[in-house]
């Protein structure tokens, strides 16, 4: 009768569940397949988001070359706008003030209402017209020097004066009596100290 040696099982016992351990331990050959696909695919996605990304981008560098040229162009067409525009109204204001002391350049309306024209256009000039009008304070010509006062109250209250002035304006007036002159120049006067640098 043969003796069983109680060892040999145990042995392939161990060596069976070695094995287990192993595979349970170290993924089998189709999860690793699986795993290195699936990052291929993610790094060519990203490779491939790069790319439209990078493309992306230098369009916008472009469109914005385009608008910076473009907004240049408008910078320099206005420049020259706002030149012609301070041309025309100093070649305005000068004829305007030539006519400060022409009695006949006026018109009338409702035929009891005198429309004194080169003080009306003045007023409506604003800011550009007040330096000329304040050194026309100092003039000999009385009528000239009325009419002085009404373009300073109707320019003083125009919007470009309102913006740094608001609803301080020149509170003088047309009045052709002398004896008020001297009090309404003190008022411009007055009003030019405070906004001369604003000119």
């Amino acid at each position: 009768m043969k003796k069983i040696n109680i060892f040999t099982p145990c042995i392939f016992l161990l060596l069976f569940c070695s094995i287990i351990c192993v595979l349970l331990a170290y993924p089998g050959l189709n999860t690793i397949e699986a795993a290195t696909t699936h990052q291929s695919i993610s790094l060519e996605s990203l490779a491939i988001k790069q790319k439209d990304l990078e493309a992306t981008l230098e369009a916008l560098k472009l469109d914005l070359a385009k608008t910076s040229d473009s907004l240049n162009s408008y910078n320099q067409r206005l420049s020259i706008v706002e030149s012609n525009i301070t041309t025309t109204q100093t070649m305005l204001v000068s004829y305007y003030m030539d006519k400060l002391s022409d009695p006949t350049y006026v018109t009338t309306y409702n035929t009891d209402y005198t429309w004194y024209t080169a003080a009306e256009a003045l007023g409506e000039l604003g800011k550009p017209s007040i330096p000329a009008l304040i050194k026309r304070l100092d003039t000999t010509n009385p009528y000239e020097r009325s009419l002085v006062f009404y373009a300073l109250l109707l320019a003083s209250q125009a919007e470009n004066v309102k913006v740094f002035a608001g609803n301080d304006y020149i509170h003088t007036h047309l009045d052709f009596n002398t004896n008020t002159h001297n009090a309404q120049k003190m008022i411009a006067l007055e009003w030019w100290e405070k906004y001369k640098s604003y000119f």
